[in-house]
């Protein structure tokens, strides 16, 4: 819990540099080009993390330790070919629309991508095989660096959205490192083979669940940045960082109850995973919906404290991005219960049916409801996808 309070609060903090620093529509471009990092991390998400922590627990011994190693050589592989993949087609981008990204920013972005991979996994890793400190130091190099970075950046007045993504970056690739040389881990191409069959044959089936999810969450700022101009972009999007700690809460959850939602289901049966799952229900979901009650009551004056006083009037979309968190939480809980039981059909057909829902609401409600539009179409979304997942 201390490595996840300190990811955290460093996210936080970067976020509110950010956005003080560069104002509500800088943010929202922002916003727009790291949004390419967040729809990058769902292939890996679905390819490399999220097949790795469901079978991983499942081995032991040199198994364990031979599929694991395999497992970075894949998240290597992959990591490589979506920089390159990014790289390509942001030149590509820069010949068509040349006012949308500088070469500065397509550089960033894609060492950004390369980076914040490798170094996910090494935190992932850390979890799994019960190493906690080693991923609480890699963190501080990583986030805590970005922190101080970004704010000798401003001071030196050289602050922009592509050195923010070159500093983002470098830190990201010297917690990895850093981690890899501390755990003494490497990867290993003779287990490339196996793994990478073993994490396409589960994660295949996540593939189009987890980029359905991206769009129906993340993907929705495009459409409002489309329909609205960055501005509304920069709006949701600080509303969304200012309730921040909720979301690496979250990813604490893939970290921990995924693993031990598998654990249940093997040692305790069904009716033992379902308890397991109230438990967390409980205890969880009731201090997070009283945290969610206080900011949002107090949504405006934390906005214009955290971000400036030009972010004050979007005070009201906390409240609407509180019910986007509280619906989250409960269907993360239910994802996980579906990847349990191997019900990866039932996981895809949820995705694509939360993406398509979200993304027609928010067209449809964004010239009325204006910011407002992409916290309804969130909802709208997620209920969809849990009457999926939970159908008999």
């Amino acid at each position: 819990m201390a490595d996840q309070g300190l990811v955290s609060a460093c996210n936080f903090l970067v976020s509110a540099l950010i956005a003080r620093f560069l104002g509500v529509s800088e943010f929202g471009h922002w916003a727009l080009v790291f949004g390419v990092v967040l729809y990058v991390n769902t292939v890996a998400g679905a390819l490399i993390w999220l097949p790795m922590l469901t079978l991983a627990p499942r081995l032991d011994g040199v198994r364990k330790m031979s599929f694991l190693r395999g497992t970075l050589a894949s998240q290597i592989a992959l990591a490589l070919v979506a920089a390159s993949v990014v790289l390509f087609a942001g030149s590509l981008l820069r010949q068509w629309r040349p006012d949308w990204l500088t070469s500065f920013e397509v550089c960033g972005l894609s060492a950004v991508v390369l980076c914040f991979q490798l170094q996910d996994w090494v935190r992932r890793y850390c979890f799994l095989t019960g190493a906690p400190h080693a991923a609480l130091w890699m963190d501080l190099l990583a986030y805590g660096g970005q922190v101080g970075a970004l704010a000798v950046l401003h001071q030196k007045a050289q602050l922009t959205v592509g050195s923010a993504l070159l500093c983002v970056a470098s830190c990201y690739a010297l917690g990895s490192m850093c981690g890899l040389v501390f755990l003494r881990l490497s990867p290993s191409w003779t287990g490339f083979r196996f793994a990478s069959l073993e994490l396409w044959r589960v994660g295949r089936a996540y593939l189009v669940a987890e980029q359905s999810q991206w769009l129906g969450s993340a993907g929705l700022l495009y459409v409002v940045a489309h329909l609205l101009g960055p501005q509304a972009s920069g709006a949701v999007r600080a509303t969304q960082n200012l309730l921040g700690p909720t979301n690496v809460l979250f990813q604490a959850f893939h970290n921990v109850i995924q693993p031990g939602c598998v654990e249940a289901l093997k040692n305790r049966g069904h009716v033992g995973m379902s308890r397991y799952l109230r438990q967390v229900a409980v205890w969880v979901g009731g201090g997070l919906a009283m945290g969610l009650l206080l900011i949002s009551i107090e949504g405006a004056d934390l906005m214009a404290w955290v971000f400036g006083p030009s972010y004050r009037p979007y005070g009201a979309l906390v409240t609407a991005q509180s019910a986007v968190v509280a619906l989250t939480f409960v269907w993360l809980l239910s994802t996980y219960r579906a990847r349990a039981l191997d019900h990866s059909t039932r996981i895809m057909s949820s995705g694509v049916l939360q993406a398509l829902l979200s993304v027609v609401v928010v067209w449809l409600a964004a010239p009325g409801l204006q910011a407002y539009s992409v916290a309804l179409a969130s909802c709208v979304g997620m209920l969809a996808a849990l009457v999926v997942l939970w159908k008999s």
